[in-house]
């Protein structure tokens, strides 16, 4: 088998085959998956609300879940009596959880596990203790992680970041975990998308990336330094809240508003969180159990260390002025970059870390939201052949652009008003005209030729209802009360991300069109006139 593969547009879709119908509708899909006696990978997407993300989650992993909690208790009571639920007791009690969002998740995967792995009893507190494994278990992650930018590369690509997890020479004892399932998270919330290179059950963050190209990614270090404070925060939580925490779209400023965030935590074991954002605006977070605060160092790219344009992480410390301990050959990578004028690539990002380690994910980012995505995995024996994807076909979301046109004459009014619809959502327009004037008409464009009046329908109530299934151009015409002409409120849907939808075949002229879609925004901006504001919509295949 070549050790390439690559899905693209026509990803593979697997149906779960005899298996009884979700009690919820089921937002998720696996898109590709290669599996050999319980070992592989696979790539799935959950979309929607946070406990629907979770049940469609824990209901296409369901046995990967339920195998892993079972492995775990297993480990747990061999190495000491009851261990299990010593574990359970100190993570009931002693953990606390960032993002909020995390236990709906949870909640959603309990509920689905209730269903269909219902012998296994796993509730939320199994859950947790899978969760934190990098805390309660402690494997010895010895990982690596380099990212470059600026004069190390070239056209279309800005920055390449590349995380290796690595567990030690010696097989780890669970199992399940050479399932390694590429999870792409989708939420309908506003809230940013990420993906997890993980395993069944696991909603926290060992190594991921966002829609804005910003890996984030856990390393040991000083891990047994004093007792934790309770309650404490696992890493790996720490990690997923880096993840998504997302204050704004500004990358400059990103990591500083991590920082301050997790401040407010105490963790569990020492180490690093990794926060390797595009372009030089990431850094590396430290934590301690104790003293506090226990989040206590942030580290940028330094101008002094490869002109600013290299951060390595492994599990030694440094200032970012020299090669953490673990990292020479990561840094002569880069000087034989320097020293041959040549620029670093995708393939040899990804080939200077070897092929090793318990799975590697590196990112080449061209862009918020376009940026490919490699990983791999061990298999013991072996390993998984090498996935290439594209963020495009994994985010079935897309990007469009609300204009709005001389404001001043009238609104429209949208319900309900959120960020993100879902398919076949339904939603109402109200035109609303100032003192004064006067609504006239809808203008309704076939989506095939937006902006052509002999290509529209119309409609005279001030309301009309729409579904979210296309693009759509949508006009609402006002006029003055003696019959002037008329101005123009335009609210115009244009795809920047992936387009999914399906396109009208509409004869022109008629009066209400079956399905459209369009775009709400707050009407604001800097000229009344010409007033643009960034939303983002959904059109997930179903």
């Amino acid at each position: 088998m070549s050790r390439a593969r690559r899905v693209g547009l026509s990803l593979i879709v697997a149906a779960l085959l005899a298996a009884p119908t979700p009690l919820l509708a089921l937002n998720g899909e696996i898109l590709d998956q290669q599996l050999s006696g319980g070992k592989g990978y696979t790539v799935l997407r959950v979309w929607g609300g946070h406990y629907d993300m979770g049940y469609a989650f824990g209901w296409l992993m369901h046995a990967e879940t339920a195998n892993l909690v079972g492995i775990v208790r297993t480990t747990f009571n061999s190495a000491a009596p009851g261990g299990y639920n010593l574990a359970r007791d100190f993570v009931s009690t002693g953990t606390t959880w960032a993002p909020a969002e995390i236990e709906q998740e949870m909640d959603g995967i309990v509920a689905a596990l209730a269903v269909l792995e219902p012998a296994a009893a796993i509730d939320k507190i199994d859950l947790k203790v899978i969760n934190s494994l990098g805390d309660l278990g402690y494997l010895s992650i010895g990982c690596r992680a380099h990212s470059c930018w600026g004069h190390f590369l070239a056209d279309p690509i800005k920055t390449i970041t590349t995380r290796r997890a690595d567990l030690g020479s010696t097989p780890i004892p669970l199992d399940a975990l050479y399932h390694h399932v590429l999870a792409v998270w989708l939420p309908t919330d506003g809230g940013v998308a990420w993906a997890t290179l993980g395993g069944g059950g696991l909603v926290s963050v060992g190594t991921g990336v966002n829609e804005l190209g910003t890996c984030a990614s856990i390393h040991d270090y000083n891990s047994y330094s004093g007792w934790p404070y309770s309650p404490w925060l696992p890493r790996t939580s720490a990690a997923r809240y880096a993840q998504t925490l997302l204050v704004d779209d500004d990358l400059a400023t990103d990591a500083n508003d991590v920082f301050a965030a997790l401040q407010a935590y105490d963790v569990g074991t020492g180490g690093f969180i990794n926060y390797h954002a595009p372009e030089g605006h990431g850094a590396v977070i430290a934590c301690r159990r104790t003293p506090r605060p226990c989040f206590y160092n942030l580290r940028k790219p330094q101008p002094s260390y490869f002109g600013g344009d290299v951060l390595i992480t492994t599990n030694s410390w440094t200032d970012g002025t020299y090669t953490p301990s673990g990292g020479e050959f990561m840094a002569t990578y880069y000087q034989n970059l320097e020293n041959t004028a040549q620029k670093a690539t995708m393939q040899t990002h990804w080939s200077v870390m070897g092929d090793v380690g318990f799975h590697q994910l590196t990112v080449g980012y061209r862009g918020r939201g376009d940026m490919a995505i490699w990983f791999d995995g061990q298999l013991n024996p072996g390993r998984t052949p090498r996935v290439e994807l594209e963020w495009a076909d994994l985010d079935s979301r897309k990007s469009l652009t609300l204009n709005v046109v001389n404001e001043t004459w009238g609104t429209v009014e949208v319900s309900p008003n959120q960020p993100i619809y879902e398919p076949n959502q339904a939603l109402t327009l109200t035109a609303s005209p100032i003192e004064g004037k006067y609504f006239r008409q809808w203008l309704i464009y076939d989506p095939n030729y937006p902006g052509d009046a002999n290509h529209a329908a119309t409609d005279t109530n001030l309301a009309i209802a729409l579904i979210m299934i296309t693009d759509q151009h949508v006009e609402a015409a006002f006029k003055c009360g003696s019959g002037l002409p008329l101005a123009m409120l335009t609210l115009g849907a244009a795809v920047v991300g992936l387009m999914r939808g399906r396109r009208s075949t509409r004869t022109p002229g008629i009066r209400r069109p079956r399905s459209m879609g369009i775009l709400p925004m707050n009407h604001h901006g800097r000229d009344a006139r010409a007033a643009v504001a960034r939303i983002r919509a959904q059109s997930i295949r179903t």
